[in-house]
């Protein structure tokens, strides 16, 4: 990737309307389930370094 593409302009997807406006908050997005153990990791770890994120609880019935 060019130093461009990560800190510039978004080049695709954005201007073009492909992702929805909560995935362009500039947070990562989880998708998990309570029971699930690599969210349980997953969890652990961002909280651990101090990330932020938007987090979505699925239903996995």
């Amino acid at each position: 990737m060019s130093k461009d593409s990560i800190e510039g302009e978004p080049t695709s997807g954005v201007q073009d309307g492909l992702f929805p406006e909560r995935l362009v908050d500039g947070l990562p997005t989880m998708y998990c389930f309570e029971t699930c153990p690599f969210c349980f990791k997953v969890k652990a770890l961002l909280g651990s370094r101090g990330i932020e994120y938007s987090k979505v609880e699925v239903d996995p019935t």
